[in-house]
Formats: C-alpha cells, structure tokens, sequence
C-alpha cells in the first residue's frame, strides 16, 4: 500500500497499521504499526472489528520527487483531470499522483481485554481486498430481539486479517486477506460503537504523512 497515515484523537494517537511496509524491511509480509513500532506476524494476522469505512481520494507528491502529502480535499471527480501513466497511476497536470484510499477505522482485539485503536488504509493493489472485504461486511447479518434476520452492523463479527503473497507477470507483493473469526462480544460492540460515533462526528483528526471525501454508495455498508 502506498499510504502512511497518523490518525489522532484530541490528544491521543491512534495507532496505524501501514501496509506500505508489506514487502519492505522490518520482514517481508509482517504488519507494521507506525505509531507503537510493533511488528506483527503476517501468517498469525491481527483480530480487527472495522467500525467506519471511508473512501479517499488523496494527492501525493511522488516518491521519485521527494513524496509528501499534499491534499485529501479531493472526491472522485478529481480522477477526471488525471491521465495515466505507465503503471496505471493517476497523474495530475502538476505531475503529483492521485492514490485512490480505502480506509478502516478498527479496533484490534487480539487481546480483548485491551482493544487498540486503529486505523487501516488499503490503495494500489489492496483495493480489491477491500472491495471483497466490504461485501463481506454488507452481507453480513445477525438476528435482532425478534429473532429475525438482519443486516449487521459493520462492528457486529471480528475478522481475523492476515497477509498473503500474490504475483502475476509483473512481479509479486504481499496483499491481505479477512476471515469472519467470530460475533463480537458485547462489551467490545458497545466500544466499537462509541468508536465508530467519535469517528464520523469529526472527533478523530487524521493527519496524513508521507506515504479523504467519504463513501462511494456502492460500497455503503450498514452503520
């Protein structure tokens, strides 16, 4: 992923999950948290309840020209004043790139005593991972007080995220993969769900490094 973001909640960090480093140091196809350090094991994978999706439009100078952040105020008309380049990226007049972002406001529960805040952004070859993911969370479903079966909001199952290597004629990387590992348990919904309302009401800044207008309908998923 071509993205490394520093999320911040009033005065504390919000720890990020860069997959920007899947095939770079620190061991290829771990993940890596900018903020802790931490690196995790990518066959083991991390438990993550997602709690808001977004998608972003994000301007960056190119890595061959520096790199840096420049501007998330973009929607996806912003794609229209691009051309492509040789390796499909999109190109501004101005020469800086337009990376396409998927990204997740998450918990992550591997001990679930002690969920961590986090966000986990996907662009370049990691966007259809997130497309199949956010099928999973539409179609997911749970069954209300009356026993029926409903659509379920996006916090109500954990996924167990891992790492996979991928490959096709020009060359192989590190992607991700989710599994559904089991329903959340309550007490870790009802965080998720004071999470998910910090996050959409604005009390959540994200402060973009190196290395967003929301919501593309199709992709809507419950909550």
């Amino acid at each position: 992923m071509a993205n490394k973001q520093v999320a911040e909640k009033k005065d504390s960090e919000v720890a990020v999950y860069d997959t920007d480093l899947l095939s770079e140091g620190t061991g290829q196809g771990m993940l890596f948290n900018t903020v802790t350090n931490e690196v995790y094991d990518g066959d083991e994978g991390v438990l993550v309840i997602p709690c808001v999706y977004s998608k972003q439009w994000i301007e960056w100078v190119p890595r061959t020209q520096g790199g840096g952040f420049v501007s998330s105020d973009h929607d996806a008309s912003i794609l229209e004043k691009c051309s492509r380049n040789d390796k499909k990226e999109y190109i501004l007049d101005n020469g800086n790139e337009i990376k396409e972002t998927a990204q997740y406001f998450s918990l992550i529960v591997n001990d679930e005593a002690e969920p961590e805040q986090v966000l986990l952004s996907f662009a370049s070859s990691q966007l259809g991972f997130s497309r199949r993911w956010n099928s999973m969370l539409r179609t997911a479903r749970v069954k209300n007080a009356e026993g029926t079966s409903v659509l379920a909001p996006i916090f109500s199952y954990i996924y167990r995220v891992r790492t996979v290597e991928q490959s096709n004629d020009l060359g192989s990387w590190y992607g991700v993969t989710a599994e559904r590992e089991k329903p959340t348990p309550i007490e870790l919904a009802r965080l998720s769900l004071d999470f998910m309302k910090a996050a959409k009401g604005g009390s959540i800044v994200v402060k973009q490094e190196s290395g967003a207008d929301a919501g593309d309908d199709s992709e809507e998923i419950p909550f």
